[in-house]
């Protein structure tokens, strides 16, 4: 198995072996070192579980648990919170569909733009490429594209510097962020900028600090004052929650009866813990990211990380099936295939929740050319997902509160 970015090596037993080995540092240590950027050559102080988390090779509940074992909730707070981060991002986009709608519109827009204003081409290839007045802006943009990873505060630092002294669209931002980092998530991704930009927290912004990026980059960067941000952001997207239908429990007898094509997607790669573990499957479905690549636009490293995760998890769920399992990376051969399997008496698809983003567009446009409808199409999510995201309603703190309970609930 090869080693793809910044030498994580896309598969679930490299995920254990890395979590089990940061286990120790999950409590006050990391507590107290967590928002030190000290380069790409040491990150001790952090997990490097997320491109595994994000992928779920493995899964949240499993670092907490590990955490846990490790440590006191007390002493492991910090690191258990971060955690749930990603679950109340994914939760809260899950209920503001419309939000991600926008994004996609306003990122479609200035691209468009970019054809029209060279000079706008001209600066957000400068920005991409690390050409800019900023060296610690610079440095980070191209430790992004070589190693499809950034420290989360220095995440905030260059997303800062994008919007509000490049006066950069924040949604061209998100996009390269995605496009780059293995642990590229929709919601994850897409509302950490619109954080920053003061649009998800009312009369809240994240400004870089020149002072801040010294201290935490332990004076690897010394930036001489920003001064007043030279840009504002205007909200222009509203925000329509929606109520959060619970799926419906897999069918009564499909674990002993019957038949079911597992589709499997680089969004939930832990087959052997999921809702179909117990299914009787007889075939497995990788659903590869070439599939919407197109749509994606995702830099070769990226691609790769998460062609050679599926890889991984579509062997997993064979074994652990004992079904034949294989990638598919052409629509018409797979839209066939499905049509197939969907007008065969007691045959069944199935697949985990896409959520808000590229894969859940792929699959609702999936299941309308393959007419899938609730007679042969089980959709199903995991337990911590139904829990959890009904509580991502407003801010993280107030999210956050749940956590002790949650813990209690579904560990």
């Amino acid at each position: 198995m090869r080693n793809t970015g910044f030498g994580i090596e896309p598969t679930r037993e490299a995920a254990l072996e890395q979590m089990r080995a940061f286990a120790p540092t999950m409590g006050k240590h990391y507590e107290k070192q967590r928002n030190y950027d000290f380069g790409p050559e040491d990150r001790s102080n952090v997990s490097m579980l997320s491109p595994y988390i994000r992928s779920r090779l493995i899964c949240e509940g499993e670092v907490v648990q590990t955490a846990l074992a490790a440590h006191s909730y007390r002493d492991a707070e910090k690191f258990i919170q971060e955690v749930f981060w990603r679950t109340y991002w994914k939760g809260w986009l899950e209920m503001r569909p419309s939000v991600w709608a926008d994004y996609l519109s306003a990122l479609q827009e200035y691209q468009q733009e970019q054809r029209n204003r060279p000079e706008l081409a001209s600066a957000f290839e400068a920005a991409c490429r690390g050409n800019t007045e900023f060296d610690c802006f610079n440095a980070w943009a191209k430790e992004l594209r070589s190693c499809g990873y950034l420290h989360n505060h220095a995440r905030m630092w260059f997303a800062s510097i994008w919007i509000y002294y490049l006066g950069l669209p924040w949604e061209m931002g998100a996009d390269f962020f995605y496009r780059h980092l293995l642990d590229g998530d929709p919601a994850s991704n897409t509302l950490s900028w619109r954080w920053v930009a003061g649009l998800h927290t009312k009369n809240k912004r994240y400004v870089a600090s020149a002072d801040n990026i010294a201290k935490f980059t332990n004076r690897r960067f010394l930036p001489s004052d920003f001064g007043e941000p030279e840009v504002s952001v205007d909200k222009h997207s509203e925000e329509f929650l929606r109520d959060l239908l619970p799926y419906a429990p897999l069918p009564n007898g499909i674990s002993k009866e019957g038949s079911l094509t597992l589709l499997i997607c680089d969004e939930d790669l832990a087959p052997e813990n999921s809702p179909f573990a117990d299914a009787r499957v007889d075939r497995i479905l990788g659903l590869s990211p070439k599939l919407i690549q197109s749509g994606q636009n995702l830099s070769e490293l990226v691609l790769d990380f998460r062609v050679a995760a599926l890889e991984d998890g579509v062997a997993r769920a064979s074994l652990h099936h004992m079904a034949p399992g294989r990638i598919v990376s052409d629509r018409t051969e797979l839209l066939t295939s499905l049509q197939e399997k969907a007008s065969a008496p007691d045959s069944l698809i199935g697949i985990i929740a896409p959520r808000i983003g590229y894969w859940k567009e792929f699959i609702d446009a999936l299941r309308r050319d393959a007419f899938l409808n609730e007679e042969n199409l089980v959709v199903l999510e995991r337990p911590w997902d139904t829990h959890l995201f009904h509580h991502a309603t407003a801010g993280y703190f107030r999210f956050k509160k749940q956590i002790p309970a949650a813990i209690e609930t579904l560990l």
